[in-house]
């Protein structure tokens, strides 16, 4: 296997305005030493912090992979300097004088990181992915309802593709929001799931200013949120590598 980037373009419309997301999915981060020298003098300190290599390793592929996709809209600037700190829950925050304004949010499973970048901090959103296994089933059903599971059946949906689909849809609406999963599990409920050109839409019942749009990359699962205001025009992959 070799460590592979992909980057895509989410475009939302609301009301006269254009909305822009840019996703950055890095594969098999493992299959390589990735140079640490992508990371800032505060990203330093927190790299240096971590006892596991592992952990280490998926800080490091987290931090790469959002500097460059932060790179796909700003041409030029030096990874090192962006500089990604910690906030007060330990989520991502952009702090680099250019860049202060912009969101960024980050997510990682085994082999696999990913990033959303949005140039603006005015609108919530976020991303997940979660690698697709059987084993992760017996976890999800604690956390994802038996209405929510009905939901899939109903609609035909793939069962294990779509817990996974369910599940990361949660984790990006937690991310967005900026609380994890701080707050009762039962404020995610997924209320309705709809399928349009390979790209799955998620409704929440108690979260109605937030939705998900989710799709299948390989063998993972990856949604991102967005305010419901937003209405996705296409989710495009970019050529410009």
């Amino acid at each position: 296997m070799v460590m592979k980037e992909y980057f895509s373009t989410a475009n939302f419309s609301e009301e006269l305005e254009t909305r822009t997301l840019t996703v950055g999915i890095l594969e098999d981060y493992d299959t390589v030493t990735l140079n640490p020298d992508c990371l800032s003098f505060n990203e330093w300190g927190i790299y240096r912090g971590f006892k596991v290599d592992k952990r280490r390793n998926q800080f490091l592929a987290g931090r790469y992979i959002a500097k460059e996709t932060i790179r796909k809209e700003h041409p030029g600037m030096a990874l090192g300097a962006i500089n990604i700190v910690h906030g007060v829950w330990g989520f991502p925050l952009i702090h680099s004088d250019s860049l202060n304004q912009a969101t960024i949010s980050i997510c990682h499973a085994d082999h696999y990181a990913a990033a959303l970048f949005f140039a603006s901090n005015t609108h919530p959103v976020g991303i997940d992915l979660e690698e697709i296994s059987e084993n992760n089933l017996p976890a999800f059903k604690r956390f994802i309802s038996e209405e929510e599971q009905s939901l899939i059946k109903s609609e035909n949906l793939p069962f294990l593709e779509m817990m996974h689909l369910l599940w990361s849809a949660k984790e990006a609406v937690g991310k967005a929001l900026k609380v994890g999963f701080a707050i009762p599990e039962e404020i995610y409920s997924i209320a309705s799931i709809s399928l349009t050109d390979n790209i799955y839409h998620l409704v929440f019942e108690k979260l109605p200013m937030l939705k998900v749009a989710g799709w299948l990359h390989g063998d993972h699962a990856v949604c991102i949120a967005f305010p419901s205001v937003w209405f996705l025009s296409e989710i495009k992959r970019r050529t410009d590598l």
